[in-house]
This record gives structure tokens, sequence and C-alpha cells, in this order.
């Protein structure tokens, strides 16, 4: 039987914390980096802990194709920022998987609409419903910010570009409005409280 979302939430939640703490002793008792890598990686030193021992290793770790992974290895967003964008990713698998990720739930259905929901679980309907949600918290642009990077994958750069904001202070307006997304995300799942987020 699969885990559900909660105690998922919180094995990562621990991991991550875990991973904090090992990475601010900066020590590790196997250095396991790679000599090189695939061209085109976008690769970060980091120290992770081994799963059969629980010793410390120094690995490689290669972000790119997970912008979210790349902001939190460069310590560039908080652990709760980090969290919210891997609940909101864990929510769109589970809504993707029943086709409900391009329904708004929210609406209301007009006179001689359909809307089937035969064959979907509990789960699915609930993560569609918890995703219209956070994105109706949140607003038009930041809720598309959050998407182009939680979901599409692209890095604050490649949304620059799109939006014709590609300059320094463009990105730097982006990024800030990809962390109050984050902020705004991680209160409104429960990770974290208003007085506790920041967006610098």
């Amino acid at each position: 039987m699969a885990k559900p979302s909660h105690a998922l939430l919180a094995d990562y939640v621990a991991d991550y914390v875990r991973e904090r703490a090992d990475r601010s002793t900066a020590r590790w008792d196997h250095d396991r980096r790679a000599l090189d890598a695939p061209r085109g990686a976008i690769t970060l030193d980091d120290v992770v802990r081994d799963p059969y021992d629980g010793t410390r290793i120094r690995v490689t770790r290669n972000v790119r194709g997970d912008p979210l992974g790349a902001l939190w290895a460069r310590r560039q967003i908080d652990e709760h920022q980090f969290i919210a964008g891997r609940h909101w990713q864990h929510l769109t698998e589970e809504a993707g998987a029943g086709g409900l990720r391009a329904l708004d739930l929210t609406r209301e259905r007009v006179d001689g609409g359909v809307r089937s929901f035969d064959g979907l679980t509990d789960r699915q309907r609930d993560a569609a419903r918890a995703l219209r949600r956070a994105e109706q918290d949140l607003g038009v642009q930041p809720a598309l910010i959050a998407r182009l990077v939680l979901e599409e994958g692209l890095t604050i750069a490649e949304v620059a570009d799109a939006m014709d904001m590609a300059t320094a202070r463009g990105r730097d307006r982006l990024g800030w409005l990809l962390r109050m997304s984050l902020d705004e995300l991680a209160v409104g799942f429960g990770f974290a409280e208003r007085a506790g987020c920041r967006s610098g």
C-alpha cells in the first residue's frame, strides 16, 4: 500500500533537515565526487547519508533539470520554501495521474456540461483542488512563475528570456517573485507560519 501524502512529506522533510545539518558541518567520511560529468551537466558538491550505514559521503550532484533542487543546493531558498515547492510537485503528479491538472474544479458547471470523475481516486481530486486553491491564493503572475519553474522545469533565466525580462534586474525580480510564491505556498500548505517566512 502506498504511503499517504503526509507520511511522504514527513520523510522528505526529515531527509532534507538531515542533509542541511550535514552540509553545515562540512565533514564527510568518504569522498565520492565525480572526476568528470556528462556534457551539459550542472553539478554541485554535496554531502549525503549512505542509506546502508549512515556515514556521510561527499558527492557530485547533477541538478540539471531540477531548478528547485538547484536553488536549494545553492542555498538560494530556505528549507520551508524547498519543501513547499516539492509538495506542489507532489500534488501535480497526483492530479496529473488522473488528467485532472487541466480542469478547474472550483468553477460552477454550466447547464448541460458533463464532468465525470468515474475511475478517479479521492487523492487525485483532492490534489487537483489543493493546486487550484494554491494558485488562486498566489494570484496570476506568481502562480505562472511557480508553474513554469516547478512543473515545466525552467530556470529563472529561462523564464526571464521567455518574458522579455532577460536583464539582471528582470531576473532578480522573477527570483524574488518565485521566493515570495514559495513563502506563500509554505504558509498555505502548513509548512511555515507567516511570521517565519522571509523573501530577501
